[in-house]
């Protein structure tokens, strides 16, 4: 009894820290059904959300940022008010109808707590998610994601393997070298990844004394 009012109080000031959405924005409750939702609409959700778009895949995509739904509306795209890392609010979007949820938002916003949450209420989504860089690569470890993209790691390997064209190495070397990057990438990320190491398999990056060995040539 004693502690009833006090317990309000601190109700009262949880919900006080909730944000209200903008009084011209809708929240994500207002959306037709569709197949997938897209939280985060800024330069990587637009790519995401547009390809999905282009296969007429419907999507709900949800921002939180007012002046970015704005400016999305202006170009003819619905975007709906709110932070779509939160359960309940992805169930208003109708999560748990969806074949997928892909979070596209600063990644930096996406916690494993969070994430965790949307595993156990809607297991039978395919969940997709942009991450910061390998340490978040492996503090997801674990978690049964459908895709977990690096955010800056596709365009970082297309303009290194332009680079070497436009100084002078052949494309099909560029290819190689390429090739060779992704699959060292991928053998340092698992060896961290078990190890907990960031130093594990250092050895298999490129560096100025670790060159890509020169193709040997087919013999004649």
């Amino acid at each position: 009894m004693i502690s009833t009012p006090f317990l309000m109080q601190v109700i009262e000031w949880v919900l006080r820290r909730i944000p209200e959405p903008p009084a011209d924005l809708e929240g994500p409750e207002f959306s037709p059904e569709t197949n997938v939702i897209v939280v985060g609409y800024g330069r990587f959700g637009q790519t995401v959300a547009q390809m999905l778009m282009a296969k007429r895949i419907p999507v709900t995509i949800i921002d939180s940022k007012p002046s970015q739904i704005e400016l999305s509306e202006e170009f003819g795209t619905k975007v709906y008010y709110g932070d779509g890392t939160r359960v309940d609010l992805l169930r208003t979007a109708g999560a748990e109808n969806a074949e997928g949820i892909l979070f596209c938002q600063n990644p930096k916003e996406l916690t494993r707590d969070k994430l965790e949450a949307v595993f156990a209420s809607f297991p039978h989504v395919a969940i997709m998610a942009r991450v910061y860089d390998r340490l978040q690569v492996i503090d997801f470890e674990g978690l049964e994601l459908a895709v977990c993209q690096r955010e800056l790691y596709e365009s970082a390997v297309v303009m290194g393997r332009e680079a070497l064209i436009k100084l002078g190495v052949a494309r099909r070397e560029a290819e190689r070298v390429e090739r060779e990057y992704r699959e060292r990438d991928l053998e340092r990320l698992e060896a961290q990844t078990v190890s907990g190491d960031l130093h594990a398999k250092f050895d298999r990056s490129f560096g100025v004394d670790r060159p890509l060995a020169d193709e040997v040539p087919d013999p004649a």
